[in-house]
């Protein structure tokens, strides 16, 4: 025997919850059942699915006029196409840089951690808010020449993109990711958001010609002749990093050479002119690291 309350809503209360729906101005189906999922928490797709008990509660709520307004209220808010749009204007005025380096394969890319932190605090400025599904998922282990393994995930994600009035638009995107360890499922994860952030709002690279950029086999190329990678779209910016290296350098009593030694090894043997004549987002990044040990040092 069912729960008390659990019974589905009756034709008495159907109608009843009708009528006051159409008095607090829910006149339109998807508004309504928006409305009644957000007071119940629950992903409702009709008012049939409503329990006697959750019934109760919304025409008590209803009769007694304290939620009468909260659609009006929310008529205020953007929508989420409206929010998106306002998204994409705010990320296209700063856009996201290739900063991070593929040391095996020599070329500058866009990383996840970029794309997060540029679209974060915009993100949460407009009220919108990503959510993921894995739909499908694919898990494969190859054997490496050296006697490993390599771990080999798939996925697919469907995303809700929520905007401040509670609506939303679906998207779908795929991530794939090797591993030798436990940590493939997460890189496909971070690849598929990656792909859903930079596509959805369209995001602008910034600080490369996109003409050569992504291509290993220029990295490969300069690489092996030892020569400077393409150059970036430049600005006084760029030229006030460069100094900036030098003095911090020179402030250890370094030279740039040894100062920067470790970090060129980590992106991928890089010489001090490779490094110098790097990408902004690079050498801003190197800049960073090195500024924020020195405050953590000295406090």
């Amino acid at each position: 025997m069912p729960a008390a309350g659990t019974d589905p809503i009756t034709d008495p209360q159907m109608k009843k919850l009708n009528v006051l729906l159409d008095e607090a101005g829910l006149h339109d189906r998807t508004e309504a059942l928006r409305w009644i999922s957000g007071v119940l928490g629950i992903d409702l797709t009709t008012r049939k699915d409503l329990t006697t008990h959750e019934a109760s509660n919304l025409i008590d709520l209803l009769a007694d006029g304290r939620e009468r307004n909260v659609h009006r209220e929310d008529d205020t808010k953007p929508s989420v196409q409206q929010a998106l749009v306002r998204v994409m204007r705010d990320i296209g005025k700063v856009g996201v840089g290739k900063g991070d380096f593929n040391a095996q394969q020599k070329y500058y890319f866009r990383g996840i951690d970029a794309f997060v932190q540029a679209l974060s605090p915009i993100l949460a400025k407009h009220g919108v808010i990503c959510t993921p599904r894995v739909r499908d998922h694919l898990h494969e282990v190859h054997p490496t020449a050296s006697g490993g393994r390599q771990i080999m995930v798939f996925l697919t994600v469907e995303w809700r993109l929520y905007g401040p009035r509670g609506d939303y638009i679906e998207a779908v995107t795929v991530g794939q990711a090797f591993d030798s360890g436990d940590k493939a499922a997460n890189k496909a994860m971070s690849a598929a958001f990656k792909y859903l952030l930079g596509q959805v709002f369209a995001v602008p690279n910034i600080g490369w010609s996109e003409q050569d950029a992504d291509s290993p086999t220029v990295g490969d190329t300069y690489a092996q002749t030892q020569q400077s990678p393409p150059s970036p779209q430049r600005d006084d910016g760029h030229a006030a990093l460069v100094q900036r290296i030098r003095d911090l350098a020179k402030d250890q009593g370094l030279d740039v050479a040894a100062f920067t030694a470790k970090f060129r090894e980590q992106n991928g043997n890089l010489t001090v002119d490779q490094l110098l004549a790097a990408p902004q987002d690079l050498l801003y990044g190197f800049v960073r690291r090195v500024e924020a040990y020195q405050a953590a040092s000295k406090g």
